[in-house]
């Protein structure tokens, strides 16, 4: 998605006061040009992950959040397989090599994608699937805007909040994997620590009094509404599972539409062994080098235990300078 963001960043500019204006489901069955076909795809991506727009710098779309009720990720999945249809109706006596490689690259991310919505059904099945849209950093972190736009953006954000952890707990189906649970409680109760705690010391040096207590309120909602999922993920330890395993089924499915390998997984796991057994036969050679007749182990133990005097941020500083030379070179 990122690839062709940048390739059609130029359209995307053009487009973007008519795209929004337009639903991408409005378009014809065929759209009137490969470049019209990703303007559209890009635009209709970013109003459905409104999350993944604000990281791409599309500031518009500040404190919004994605529908993750059970209609709106019907919606999306429903988006995903019509523009995968569309996508391959472009054929490739139609297009350049670079738009083969845009087209065939805009399949394989819907590909996984769906994988993930569909084929293991994961907003029901781990909170992961949340953990980048509920994460407010680019508002907190990133001087893209002064800092009284950010808490705007910021409070539209916390707004959104409480209606996003209802739609996560009424998608997330129980029993869960013990391992889901446990990243649940971190992610929620981070993110409680983090409104509560960090963030109104990054804006307390916004002197706009109306703003400030607009603030208070939302910021006080979605610490309420998060401590809430994070006590509710509490509760299904009770419950919790270890059957978190995709079986071979769904891994050899997930390697093969994520990542386009499509190799049985007994010759998979055979080229992994020969690979580990290639390293373990490189780490001898160097331990051999190094500290000859100790085990990998104690060889790897006392290596790591060799650090540059001083703290890692000395370390780091002096390493700056080689690389800025090597870089430079």
């Amino acid at each position: 998605m990122a690839l062709v963001h940048v390739v059609r960043r130029a359209a995307v500019a053009v487009m973007t006061v008519v795209v929004q204006h337009c639903a991408f489901a409005a378009q014809p069955a065929a759209a009137t040009s490969w470049d019209a076909f990703t303007t559209n795809f890009i635009e209709a991506t970013f109003r459905a992950r409104p999350h993944f727009a604000v990281w791409a710098g599309r500031h518009e779309f500040d404190g919004q959040l994605p529908d993750w009720s059970a209609t709106g990720i019907k919606k999306e999945i429903e988006r995903l397989h019509d523009a995968r249809t569309r996508a391959l109706s472009f054929k490739d006596s139609a297009l350049s090599d670079k738009q083969r490689l845009e087209r065939d690259y805009i399949v394989a991310t819907i590909d996984g994608n769906l994988f993930w919505l569909e084929t293991v059904d994961w907003p029901s099945r781990s909170p992961t699937y949340y953990g980048w849209g509920l994460d407010p950093q680019v508002y907190i972190a990133r001087d893209y805007a002064p800092l009284a736009q950010r808490l705007r953006a910021y409070i539209a954000y916390a707004k959104a909040i409480p209606q996003a952890v209802e739609q996560i707990r009424g998608n997330l189906r129980t029993p869960l994997p013990r391992s889901c649970v446990r990243v649940g409680r971190i992610r929620a109760g981070g993110l409680a620590s983090l409104y509560q705690n960090d963030v109104p010391v990054i804006f307390a040096s916004v002197n706009d009094a109306r703003l400030q207590q607009e603030f208070r309120a939302a910021n006080d909602a979605a610490i309420k509404a998060m401590k809430a999922l994070d006590a509710w993920f509490a509760q299904q330890e009770a419950t919790a599972t270890d059957s978190f395993a995709l079986g071979p089924e769904k891994f050899a499915t997930m390697l093969r539409v994520t990542e386009r390998i499509d190799l049985p997984l007994p010759r998979l796991k055979e080229i992994a062994e020969r690979d580990l057994a290639r390293n373990l036969a490189a780490m001898r050679e160097v331990c051999n080098a190094l500290r000859p007749g100790q085990t990998i182990e104690a060889c790897v133990k006392s290596t790591r235990a060799d650090k540059m005097p001083g703290s890692p941020v000395d370390g780091a500083t002096k390493q700056l300078a080689d690389l800025r030379a090597f870089v430079e070179e």
